[in-house]
C-alpha cells in the first residue's frame, strides 16, 4: 500500500482564483461611513439617555405618563444598541454587523423622511420661502438626499465589495 506524500502540492489548478474567504478585502467606503455615523449616533444617544435619566431623577415627584416614558427609554436604548452593534460588527466583519448597519441606515432614511414630510417638525410660524423656486429647490434636495441614502443602503449591504468584505472574515457565515 502506497503512503500519501504529506509534502505534495494541493490538487487545485494553478489558474484558479482564491475564494473570497481567503482574500483580505478592503473596507468599502460605505462601511467607513456607517462607522462614522454610528460613532456620532452613539455619542448623541448616550448623551440623550444621560439627560433623560438626570431629568427623571431631578423631577421624581412629577406625574408623567409611564407609557411615553417607557417608549422614550426603549427607543434610545435600542438606537444605542443598534449603533454599537453596527460599529463593532462592521469592524469585525460579522453578519450581525452587516444587518445592524442596514437597520441603522434604514433608521437614518426613516428619520429623514419623517423630518421632511411631518408637519410637527416645523417650528417657524411664517413661511420660510419667498418664491416657488425655493420650494422646488428644497424638494429636489430632499429627493437627492433620499436617493443617496438608498444607494448607501445598497452599497453597504448588497454590493459586490460589501459582500466580499463581510465574507472575508474567518468566522463569518455565507448569506
Amino acid at each position: 500500500m502506497e503512503q500519501p506524500n504529506p509534502y505534495a502540492p494541493p490538487a487545485a489548478p494553478l489558474d484558479q482564483a482564491p475564494s473570497p474567504l481567503q482574500t483580505n478585502a478592503k473596507k468599502p467606503i460605505s462601511a467607513w461611513l456607517v462607522q462614522l455615523f454610528t460613532v456620532v449616533a452613539c455619542v448623541l444617544a448616550a448623551l440623550g439617555l444621560f439627560r433623560l435619566v438626570s431629568w427623571l431623577l431631578a423631577n421624581r415627584g412629577m406625574a408623567w405618563t409611564w407609557g411615553v416614558l417607557v417608549i422614550e427609554v426603549v427607543w434610545r436604548f435600542s438606537l444605542l444598541a443598534i449603533a454599537v452593534g453596527a460599529l463593532i460588527g462592521t469592524q469585525r466583519r460579522t453578519s450581525y454587523g452587516r444587518w445592524s448597519g442596514l437597520v441603522f441606515i434604514a433608521l437614518v432614511f426613516a428619520l429623514c423622511v419623517y423630518t421632511q414630510f411631518s408637519d410637527k417638525t416645523s417650528s417657524a410660524p411664517v413661511d420660510l420661502y419667498t418664491s416657488e423656486a425655493m420650494r422646488v429647490g428644497e424638494s429636489i434636495g430632499i429627493v437627492l438626499l433620499l436617493i443617496l441614502i438608498a444607494w448607501w443602503f445598497y452599497a453597504f449591504g448588497f454590493s459586490k465589495k460589501a459582500r466580499r468584505y463581510f465574507l472575508s472574515s474567518p468566522g463569518s457565515r455565507k448569506p
